[in-house]
């Protein structure tokens, strides 16, 4: 029993780190995606309160 949660945990970790490996080699792509979304999220709600403001 303790056996098979240890190697669950050594798994868990490896997941992780492979997770983190790969995030890390994106990073800078998920940044612009970020970025680019971000800067839409704010244009989008400038002219959604300009479409509040007509209305």
């Amino acid at each position: 029993m303790y056996v098979r949660k240890l190697r669950r945990k050594i798994i868990l970790k490896k997941r992780i780190f492979a997770c983190c490996f790969v995030f890390a080699r994106r990073f800078p792509e998920i940044i612009r995606t970020l970025q680019l979304f971000h800067l839409l999220i704010k244009n989008g709600w400038v002219i959604a309160q300009d479409e509040i403001w007509v209305l």
